[in-house]
């Protein structure tokens, strides 16, 4: 994935993100509870551009309790995508600009948007090994 979104629900807070994805694919996210055993949840969204079509991908995680169903509204128009915009149903073709909004619980926790600026964390390398003076 990359440039992805973070949101969440309950009793946390997102104070972290690194939405840049790695050579590995892998993004992070560090988010703060107040209490021992929360009632929360974390959601994770990107805009995937492929070859002649857009790809939305989103997942959620528990920090306790459930995640709750999760649904991603698409605008292909620029404009900002609402609670009132089509339910993605799969590949967006054709579109010059598609943008997301995960919505959980009534509320839109997350946006994507493929005008967004990529950016990828190279991945780090082992340094060489040292030179042998026999």
């Amino acid at each position: 994935w990359h440039n992805v979104s973070f949101g969440k629900t309950g009793e946390a807070e997102v104070v972290g993100a690194n939405p840049y994805s790695s050579e590995a694919g892998i993004a992070s996210v560090l988010v703060q509870t107040e209490v021992r055993r929360p009632r929360a949840a974390v959601y994770a969204l990107a805009v995937v551009q492929g070859t002649g079509s857009a790809h939305v991908v989103h997942d959620g995680a528990s920090l306790g309790g459930d995640v709750e169903p999760m649904a991603v509204r698409v605008t292909t128009d620029g404009s900002e995508p609402t609670l009132a915009s089509p339910l993605y149903a799969g590949p967006v073709a054709g579109a010059a600009r598609v943008r997301a909004a995960l919505v959980v619980g009534g509320q839109i926790v997350a946006t994507a948007d493929t005008a967004t600026e990529r950016f990828r964390v190279a991945g780090s390398v082992a340094p060489p090994a040292p030179e042998s003076h026999d």
